[in-house]
């Protein structure tokens, strides 16, 4: 389970959000919202919850359409 920000834990969402299309800026703001939102409450969804919740690009371009 990942709790804390460290660089080794960072890599690891976002190369899991990249996974899901994003290229890397992207994904490192996405993963930065995460942890900046996990650390504001630490007793609410864990890390790999909200990282699940993060849509793909096609799913997100459908939506956006």
């Amino acid at each position: 389970m990942i709790k804390n920000r460290t660089y080794r834990n960072m890599m690891i969402i976002v190369n899991r959000i990249q996974r899901k299309g994003w290229d890397f800026d992207e994904a490192v703001r996405l993963a930065r919202g995460i942890f900046d939102s996990y650390e504001a409450r630490p007793n609410g969804l864990s890390i790999e919850q909200m990282e699940k919740r993060i849509l793909t690009v096609k799913e997100w371009e459908a939506e956006n359409a």
